[in-house]
């Protein structure tokens, strides 16, 4: 039987603080085979009973999306050094690739495993973006920089 997902689960990011980017070139990419008794499947027919898990999952549009452009990946932490999350990465990233664009690989700069699994897939660390926040009360609107904001000294 599966494990069970709690509701609010403590894996997911909750932060919007400063991210890595990685970024993967053809002759970086390094494949990384899914652990024994784990298949990685496009979307098609094996799938359709993921579509109605009685739990919140990330399975949308059953694959059918024009521009799949952003793909989050979140493994158990029970299941973490089982390679599941380079493995998935790894095949994405050959299929993007193969499709003859750049994969790109984002993650929290305080997460140090999956930054572990960008590189283990050949990723290279290309930017950091960091995050501030304004209080809406601050707030001017088309002032992204800041430069219209009355500066207290």
């Amino acid at each position: 039987m599966p494990p069970q997902l709690p509701q609010n689960p403590p894996w997911r990011a909750r932060s919007a603080g400063p991210q890595h980017r990685y970024i993967c070139a053809e002759d970086l990419w390094r494949p990384v085979r899914e652990p024994a008794g784990l298949d990685i499947v496009e979307p098609g027919p094996t799938m359709d009973p993921l579509y109605d898990l009685p739990f919140e999952h990330g399975l949308r549009d059953q694959g059918n999306t024009e521009q799949p452009d952003v793909i989050g990946v979140g493994v158990l932490p029970g299941y973490q050094r089982d390679e599941i999350g380079a493995a998935f990465v790894s095949t994405c990233s050959r299929a993007i690739l193969d499709a003859g664009r750049v994969p790109y690989y984002s993650t929290d700069l305080s997460n140090l495993r999956s930054q572990s699994v960008a590189i283990r897939c050949g990723f290279v660390p290309a930017w950091t973006e960091a995050y501030v926040y304004v209080p809406r009360s601050e707030r001017v609107a088309g002032d992204y920089l800041g430069l219209k904001r009355s500066r207290s000294t």
